[in-house]
């Protein structure tokens, strides 16, 4: 038993030990460029951008984007860098190396901000955008591709093509290809061009519609390039034209989701007619009474949505299957054989149950949430998405 208590610890310490390495040796990896920050050589601050870009600490993102847009300073008398915040009438200095607050100053006498040039500006944005490209989270670099979509930077695309070439997921390197190619469309010239333009018939989102429409006005006219407002014009009927399909897919969707609530109270009211020769008129306030009841199990349980609606659909056939039974018990055995004396009879059972349900839950509208797995798209492409919820309701239907 000892020799398993003494090597748990043994691991412990290792995996300790290991952590504080692996911070001493971000904020290593981080110090020897930061100072080379407070140089006035723009040549080696170029330098050290690009080592603070590599370093693969998480801060470097933020060190550079407050950098580009001009709120990195340093400390004259120590040359630490510094983020800095107004408190009050002071400037608040915070270290960027170890995150803890290093002073308060009275003025911005004793900071300097750390300059850059324009060919250094060029620099951080491509550095910027190739960190947040690369980015654990498939959300962020998603994001980050669509920000740079049609951007007049070329800088970016080095960093971008690296991008590419290191993404595993088919959708974010898709939209990361769309954006290398909406970049090309505006930057290159000649054969690299037209097969960008030509690439961007792939897209269907509206960036690319307006992309393309924006090439074609710039090119409609006696001085404009022939073969690129050609090229545009036919990338531009291809998105067109998926566009059309992918509508047409979205309102047969949205159809067959409206025709399976549709259908689901058809069914009930055919085989109440076709089995016992009743015109039910109180089958819709039958289905208001499941939709009450999933109201009312939502409030029994609000810590437990999610599980609300598994609870709910049973308890609603339930109560409705007892009013039903009551009804049939209570009038509609009496009539069986008069098809329009039962009409007249549930007509005036639907008027009571809706002053019931007017007295009980008040006449205003009651919402019923919508569980967090019924919640969402289920994204096809940028012009198609199916919701969730109507899939379920084809699916119960």
């Amino acid at each position: 038993m000892r020799p398993l208590i003494h090597c748990a610890l043994a691991a412990l310490i290792c995996l300790v030990c290991a952590g504080i390495t692996g911070s001493a040796a971000a904020q290593d990896a981080l110090s020897a460029p930061l100072k080379v920050l407070t140089d006035n050589n723009f040549r080696k601050k170029a330098v050290a951008i690009e080592q603070i870009a590599a370093s693969g600490d998480e801060r470097a993102v933020d060190i550079l984007k407050t950098m580009l847009e001009g709120d990195l300073y340093y400390v004259k008398k120590t040359d630490e860098v510094v983020y800095i915040r107004k408190v009050g009438g002071d400037y608040e200095a915070t270290s960027v190396l170890t995150g803890e607050v290093v002073g308060s100053f009275g003025n911005k006498r004793d900071l300097k901000r750390v300059g850059i040039n324009n060919s250094m500006r060029g620099l951080l944005k491509a550095k910027i955008s190739g960190l947040e490209l690369r980015h654990p989270r498939i959300e962020r670099r998603t994001l980050a591709a669509k920000r740079l979509f049609a951007t007049d930077d070329a800088d970016v695309l080095p960093e971008l093509d690296s991008a590419i070439a290191a993404e595993q997921d088919d959708t974010v390197r898709a939209a990361m290809q769309q954006t290398r190619a909406s970049i090309l469309a505006v930057t290159a010239e000649g054969e690299a061009r037209l097969a960008a333009i030509v690439q961007l018939s792939d897209s269907v989102s509206q960036e690319s519609k307006s992309l393309l429409l924006k090439i074609m006005q710039q090119n409609d006219g006696p001085n404009g390039d022939a073969a690129v407002l050609a090229a545009a014009g036919n990338s531009l009927e291809d998105i067109e034209a998926k566009l059309e399909l992918y509508a047409l897919a979205e309102t047969i969707f949205f159809g067959l989701s409206l025709g399976s609530v549709l259908l689901l109270a058809a069914v009930g009211l055919a085989i109440t007619f076709g089995v016992m020769g009743v015109i039910n008129m109180a089958h819709g306030e039958m289905m208001m009474l499941g939709a009450y009841t999933t109201f009312v199990v939502q409030q029994a349980m609000p810590d437990n949505i999610a599980w609300s609606l598994p609870v709910a659909i049973p308890a609603a056939f339930v109560v409705t299957g007892i009013v039903g039974m009551a009804i049939e018990r209570g009038v509609i055995r009496h009539l069986y054989g008069r098809p329009l004396e039962t009409l007249l009879a549930t007509f005036g059972i639907s008027l009571v149950l809706q002053q019931a349900v007017r007295t009980i839950f008040s006449p205003l509208n009651r919402a019923v949430a919508t569980p967090d797995w019924m919640s969402g798209s289920l994204v096809i492409t940028d012009a198609l998405s199916l919701t969730y919820n109507r899939l379920y309701i084809i699916v119960f239907a």
